[in-house]
């Protein structure tokens, strides 16, 4: 079901940016890799909180640059965004987009709200 969703937003973005863009998979592979990274820094900064060990700026860096990598190797490289794309049957319900911009608001202020408790009340 997760796989399906990175598919479905995959998928709405490219179509989204490729009126715009020449190179609308750079676009939504960022879009995706952040979405992804930031969900490691939010457990990345947790996992902080709980052993009591500060967090490097190099590692958050480092888990951003990753993800895009790996995003790029899946989605570019192993041509699955090119199946994608080939199954023009992925429409994006009002429901997928409702969690798509929740799922990306969460993704991109969680870290940010996480690091603020922590340099707040501990």
């Amino acid at each position: 079901m997760l796989k399906s969703f990175y598919d479905t937003l995959y998928f709405y973005h490219y179509n989204k940016v490729k009126k715009r863009d020449a190179h609308p998979e750079i676009v939504t592979l960022g879009l995706i890799s952040f979405c992804q990274g930031t969900n490691l820094i939010s457990m990345y900064i947790l996992l902080s909180f709980i052993f009591d060990f500060s967090f490097n700026k190099y590692i958050m860096i480092g888990i951003l640059i990753s993800m895009f990598i790996i995003n790029y190797y899946h989605y570019q490289i192993k041509g699955v965004g090119k199946k994608i794309l080939k199954e023009d049957n992925r429409p994006m319900s009002k429901n997928t987009r409702i969690k798509s911009f929740i799922y990306s608001f969460c993704s991109a202020f969680l870290p940010l709200a996480l690091i603020y408790i922590k340099n707040e009340f501990f």
